[in-house]
């Protein structure tokens, strides 16, 4: 039915193409968010993030590197605060945590560190520790 009626066929491509085109750019907004991490930009790297998250509140990339903006930035508070909802979260077969733990890692082997990322791993695995 929706193939014989032109107006019907077109909006539901459409459709698609915009939200196919949202998702693009929703993973465009994220590179550059993780791109401002390794400049040390934290304000672009939150503003990108939250571009992204404009699109999909729940993306965890995008998650991901607004809390490491917060944290690199000196807000603790915010980050930890996102660390702690979605740490144990899946995401692409491996939990959330492990890909901030990798984003750490990665902006260490370039020299860029802060002393609060000991703070959120210590935090956060003696927090899973305590689960049954």
């Amino acid at each position: 039915m929706i193939e014989q009626n032109p107006y019907l066929a077109k909006s539901d491509g459409e459709n698609f193409n915009r939200k196919s085109d949202q998702m693009q750019l929703m993973r465009r907004f994220n590179s550059a968010s993780f791109k401002a991490l390794f400049l040390e930009r934290w304000d672009h790297s939150e503003l990108w993030a939250r571009k992204a998250l404009e699109i999909n509140p729940e993306y965890p990339y995008g998650l991901g590197n607004l809390a490491n903006a917060y944290l690199y930035r000196g807000n603790y508070k915010e980050a930890i605060e996102i660390y702690r909802k979605y740490w144990t979260t899946m995401v692409d077969g491996k939990p959330f945590g492990s890909l901030i733990i990798d984003d750490f890692e990665k902006l260490k082997a370039i020299g860029i560190t802060h002393p609060d990322t000991q703070r959120v791993l210590m935090e956060l695995s003696s927090t899973e520790s305590k689960k049954p």
